[in-house]
């Protein structure tokens, strides 16, 4: 894996580790974690925030280092929609996913497992089992 994908997944999931925000890793990065590859830039991250642990992660992502709209990310909380952060040093980007209220969102969202990621413990969708 590449240095800079590295960096940045390591900045991103200690933001969301920081401020407390539960989260688990989706969409390409999960294939690719489960042993399909896919090429992407981007990652998407399934995030369950507070009001104030977002706030909090808005106020210590520094400015010189990614970009967040914070009128987009404080929406997509009241709408349960999703913003993205942009990282300015590697230009990887985040699509942070607010989890929805649905019944099969909260289910899906409470399987995830820790394991170790890219710099730290990263939550990874568990394999849905047949039952």
């Amino acid at each position: 894996m590449s240095g800079r994908l590295v960096e940045f997944m390591g900045a991103v999931t200690g933001w969301l580790n920081a401020a407390g925000i539960p989260y688990m890793v989706a969409g390409s990065f999960a294939s690719i974690y489960h042993g399909h590859p896919r090429a992407t830039r981007h990652a998407d991250i399934v995030i369950d925030p507070s009001q104030q642990a977002l706030e909090e992660l808005i106020a210590s992502v520094p400015s010189e280092r990614a970009y967040i709209d914070r009128r987009t990310a404080r929406s997509a909380l009241a709408h349960r929609d999703m913003f993205n952060l942009i990282d300015l040093v590697t230009g990887w980007k985040a699509d942070f996913i607010v989890r929805k209220e649905r019944p099969f969102s909260i289910a899906e969202f409470e399987r995830p497992v820790a394991r170790r990621g890219w710099t730290s413990m990263c939550s990874w969708p568990r394999p849905k089992t047949s039952s």
